[in-house]
């Protein structure tokens, strides 16, 4: 065995791209009402931290939840309630949300971003579990 077969380095944990410790949607023209959904997998973690942003002109235009999930993808009981967030905020044509969420229990979530707005906008919502 090598030394650094039990070592994670840095640049392999905090690589931006990483898709064992994030994840996330971007979708341009996400129509009014619908929900963009992920499913993120959480075994072996104890936060997932969403961060999503919407074109908008009210707070109101978007909904995040965060939903657990069945082994196949199918969303379980109720969204859970984020250990602490920020927002749906709206500062100058963008509506903000940040949140962390418990998934201790959970081996994945589906994250589902709401566009409520009565067009068309754009959406970038990263998740990172960590």
């Amino acid at each position: 065995m090598s030394t650094n077969d039990n070592t994670k380095t840095a640049a392999y944990e905090n690589y931006p791209n990483n898709p064992l410790t994030q994840s996330g949607l971007s979708q341009t023209g996400v129509i009014a009402g619908t929900t963009p959904a992920r499913i993120i997998e959480t075994m072996w973690a104890d936060k997932l931290i969403v961060d999503a942003n919407l074109t908008g002109d009210a707070a109101g235009d978007l909904a995040v939840a965060v939903w657990p999930c069945a082994n196949d993808g199918t969303p379980l009981n109720a969204p859970l309630a984020a250990v602490s967030s920020s927002g749906p905020t709206l500062i100058v044509g963008k509506v903000y949300f940040v949140g962390e969420y418990d998934v201790s229990a959970q081996d994945r979530v589906q994250v589902r971003c709401t566009n409520n707005d009565a067009a068309a906008q754009n959406l970038v919502c990263t998740c990172k579990v960590i």
